[in-house]
Protein backbone atom coordinates (compact mmCIF):
# COMPACT_ATOMS: atom_id res chain seq x y z
CA UNK A 1 0.00 0.00 0.00
CA UNK A 2 1.15 3.33 -0.65
CA UNK A 3 1.30 5.65 1.67
CA UNK A 4 -0.90 8.23 0.07
CA UNK A 5 -3.54 5.30 0.38
CA UNK A 6 -2.60 4.27 3.42
CA UNK A 7 -3.41 8.34 4.65
CA UNK A 8 -6.70 8.30 2.52
CA UNK A 9 -7.87 5.20 4.67
CA UNK A 10 -6.93 6.85 7.65
CA UNK A 11 -8.69 10.01 6.64
CA UNK A 12 -11.39 7.91 5.18
CA UNK A 13 -12.01 6.08 8.67
CA UNK A 14 -12.49 9.12 10.50
CA UNK A 15 -14.59 10.77 8.04
CA UNK A 16 -16.81 7.92 8.31
CA UNK A 17 -16.72 8.42 12.06
CA UNK A 18 -17.71 11.94 11.78
CA UNK A 19 -22.04 12.60 12.82
CA UNK A 20 -23.09 14.46 9.61
CA UNK A 21 -21.46 12.41 6.70
CA UNK A 22 -24.26 11.60 4.20
CA UNK A 23 -25.59 7.47 3.15
CA UNK A 24 -23.89 8.87 -0.56
CA UNK A 25 -20.58 9.95 1.38
CA UNK A 26 -20.27 6.94 2.87
CA UNK A 27 -21.16 5.03 -0.27
CA UNK A 28 -18.26 6.82 -2.25
CA UNK A 29 -15.64 6.42 0.65
CA UNK A 30 -16.33 2.70 1.59
CA UNK A 31 -16.10 1.65 -2.37
CA UNK A 32 -13.00 3.74 -2.31
CA UNK A 33 -11.48 1.84 0.28
CA UNK A 34 -12.81 -1.36 -0.96
CA UNK A 35 -11.13 -0.95 -4.43
CA UNK A 36 -7.50 0.43 -3.03
CA UNK A 37 -7.70 -2.68 -0.04
CA UNK A 38 -8.80 -5.12 -3.16
CA UNK A 39 -6.02 -4.15 -5.46
CA UNK A 40 -3.26 -4.14 -2.45
CA UNK A 41 -4.81 -7.72 -1.39
CA UNK A 42 -4.45 -8.98 -5.17
CA UNK A 43 -0.63 -7.95 -5.25
CA UNK A 44 0.48 -9.27 -2.28
CA UNK A 45 -1.67 -12.42 -3.13
CA UNK A 46 0.55 -12.47 -6.68
CA UNK A 47 3.87 -11.98 -4.83
CA UNK A 48 3.24 -14.94 -2.48
CA UNK A 49 2.36 -16.87 -5.55
CA UNK A 50 5.28 -16.07 -7.33
CA UNK A 51 7.30 -17.08 -4.21
CA UNK A 52 5.49 -20.24 -4.22
CA UNK A 53 6.65 -20.75 -7.78
CA UNK A 54 10.07 -20.04 -7.34
CA UNK A 55 10.25 -22.43 -4.34
CA UNK A 56 8.60 -25.36 -6.18
CA UNK A 57 10.75 -24.40 -9.33
CA UNK A 58 14.05 -24.57 -7.18
CA UNK A 59 12.90 -27.73 -5.63
CA UNK A 60 11.95 -29.57 -8.97
CA UNK A 61 15.48 -28.63 -10.48
CA UNK A 62 17.03 -29.57 -7.36
CA UNK A 63 15.52 -33.11 -7.57
CA UNK A 64 15.88 -33.13 -11.93
CA UNK A 65 19.71 -32.31 -10.72
CA UNK A 66 20.30 -35.16 -8.68
CA UNK A 67 18.50 -37.69 -10.52
CA UNK A 68 21.10 -36.68 -13.47
CA UNK A 69 23.88 -37.14 -10.65
CA UNK A 70 22.95 -40.22 -9.74
CA UNK A 71 22.49 -41.67 -13.52
CA UNK A 72 25.84 -40.21 -13.80
CA UNK A 73 27.55 -42.43 -11.03
CA UNK A 74 26.53 -45.83 -11.98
Amino acid sequence: MTPDEFNYIKRAVEALESPGITPMAQHKILKTMSQICGKNATVIEQQLTDSVDVILDRRYQDLQNQKLVDILSR
